[in-house]
């Protein structure tokens, strides 16, 4: 714990670490990522004492080592809050192009 700043860590029986959760008392927020395989569920803005996955949602997957898709939603029951990126990298797994979901460079 720094100042109104805690983070916990929670892992699993083979010692990889599965959550970690970010506590602001000052700001009143929560802030969660849960570790499954390749991917990470970043879950942000939630007030504390509520469900952390009630806030704001930012998936990133990897594959071999590399960052290969962002997908946003803003925590709204509607799909017109979410958008999905696209990561292409070159064969040292430098980042060339990051693109929407129809292929426009953005």
């Amino acid at each position: 714990m720094k100042g109104s700043h805690a983070t916990t860590f929670a892992y699993g029986a083979d010692r990889s670490r599965f959550i970690r959760t970010d506590s602001n008392q000052s700001a009143g927020i929560n802030t969660q990522t849960i570790y499954v395989g390749g991917s990470e569920y970043h879950y942000s803005g939630a007030p504390l004492g509520a469900d952390p996955t009630t806030g704001k949602l930012e998936i990133k997957r990897m594959v071999a080592g590399t960052l290969h898709t962002l997908h946003f939603d803003d925590g709204s029951d509607t799909t017109a809050d979410e958008s999905l990126a696209l990561i292409f990298s070159d064969h040292l797994g430098s980042t060339d192009a990051i693109t929407d979901f129809a292929g426009i460079i953005t």
